[in-house]
């Protein structure tokens, strides 16, 4: 008897294993698992024929079969691609979710190069500009290559006095104008609504912006006369004007 329920066992084991075979050899070779649909999500400046290029999804291919995690390292060679996800929606369809860097200023140079918060060079640009976007000036001759970080100190430094007058809710979107790296421990900004280069370095930006906007309605008339403003002094605002009389704290 027990002779024949170790058959009976045997039969049954093989038959799942073969059952299991099966059913891979039918998911996988289906025509009703091919892929006919590629949705592609979060791009905003990316062309969606450059992610499909990328990831070298064909119409028809399994997707089962289909690695997932290689699309995404592909996708995410892309400069402007932050963070990607790659997923199988059942029965035909694969998304790419996309989170892209943002461009934060733009690298004074021939050619430009967009950059992000963290360094990383976007694209290079000879001609057109970049509404909104700050530019960087005074950094190091560096090697300037899409999908790679910045190596220059300087230029690293700019970024941070960017993201800094950014972040302040007091200062207009789009106010910053310039920043310049050249001299390290003094470097100037520009703003819009100011026509001197003004000195901030690159600590307590904040509390030096506060103290120039405190006085702006008294700066702003005089504006075509001075020559740089100074915001290095503790708790003061120096102002050096065209003419003879020098500098005068405000």
């Amino acid at each position: 008897m027990n002779a024949v329920k170790t058959v009976y066992l045997i039969i049954l084991v093989m038959g799942t294993i073969i059952a299991l075979q099966e059913g891979k050899k039918w998911i996988t070779t289906s025509a009703y698992f091919q892929v006919t649909t590629l949705e592609i999500t979060g791009n905003e400046h990316i062309d969606p024929e450059e992610v499909k290029t990328l990831g070298r999804i064909k119409a028809g291919q399994n997707i089962f079969t289909l690695d997932t995690e290689t699309v995404r390292r592909k996708v995410l060679i892309h400069p402007r691609v932050k963070e990607v996800a790659v997923k199988r929606k059942l029965p035909r369809t694969i998304t790419i979710d996309i989170v892209e860097r943002k461009a934060l200023a733009v690298l004074e140079g021939a050619p430009r190069a967009l950059l992000d918060e963290d360094g990383v060079v976007l694209e290079l640009r000879r001609n057109g500009a970049s509404p909104g976007l700050p530019y960087i000036a005074g950094g190091e001759e560096v090697e300037i290559i899409p999908g790679q970080y910045i190596s220059g100190e300087k230029t690293l430094r700019a970024l941070i006095i960017v993201k800094a007058v950014s972040s302040l809710p007091f200062v207009p979107e789009g106010e910053l104008y310039k920043v310049n790296t050249e001299n390290v421990g003094l470097e100037t900004i520009q703003l819009r609504g100011y026509k001197p280069p003004i000195v901030i370095g690159t600590d307590s930006i904040g509390d030096k912006l506060k103290r120039l906007y405190a006085i702006a309605d008294h700066i702003h008339p005089q504006m075509d006369a001075i020559r740089y403003i100074d915001l290095t002094f503790p708790d003061k605002v120096v102002v050096r004007y065209q003419q003879k009389g020098g500098a005068r704290q405000q």
